[in-house]
């Protein structure tokens, strides 16, 4: 493991490079494609283009959470309790998503995941599922602070298939543009009560 400033800590092999293959396959086949391919927020500010698959598989889950957990203990020690359904990201040329934070306002009771009290997303992981060598552009940045009302950023490193990038969900973060290739990812956020 390695832990960038408390930024953000990165495994290598969380899966195969057959079972990334697998995930996509699976994906693809089985995942609810609920989110339209264009996302734009303007109250937030935040644009995305990609094709988005749900994936409500606990046996993935089962493997991702560890990780997950360990990494929480060992930088950020903030409390969790659940992980939301995994969404598999599918970029391809042209594709990208703005900087954005995954966490929310405000606490929310999420009835969808028969969630009874409030919570936060706290902590992000994302996935990757195909070889850097795949694609060109769609590079995972996180913000490292702001200069002349730009962000800075670090490159999560994600470059080959099974590597994880795991972050506080407060982070601003980013996806560059696909210049080139298609670009797979698995992405989840697990939640816990509010800070307050």
């Amino acid at each position: 493991m390695i832990n960038v400033s408390n930024l953000m800590t990165r495994h290598s092999n969380v899966f195969t490079k057959q079972q990334c293959k697998n995930i996509i396959n699976w994906g693809l086949k089985n995942g609810n494609h609920e989110v339209p391919k264009t996302f734009d927020d303007s109250t937030r500010g935040t644009h995305r283009n990609a094709e988005l698959y749900f994936m409500n598989n606990k046996r993935l889950v089962k493997t991702i959470v560890p990780y997950v957990e360990r990494a929480n203990k060992e930088t950020w020690n903030v409390q969790l309790n659940f992980c939301e359904p995994l969404q598999m990201s599918y970029y391809k040329k042209g594709d990208f998503y703005t900087w954005h934070k995954d966490s929310f306002a405000k606490p929310e009771i999420f009835t969808q995941f028969k969630r009874t009290e409030p919570s936060l997303r706290k902590i992000s992981f994302v996935i990757a599922l195909n070889d850097r060598s795949e694609y060109e552009g769609g590079e995972l940045q996180l913000a490292t602070g702001m200069h002349d009302n730009k962000f800075s950023a670090k490159s999560a490193e994600l470059y080959s298939a099974g590597d994880i990038a795991i972050f506080p969900s407060m982070t601003e973060h980013r996806v560059t543009e696909v210049t080139k290739g298609k670009r797979f990812t698995l992405v989840g956020w697990l939640h816990g009560p509010p800070f307050i």
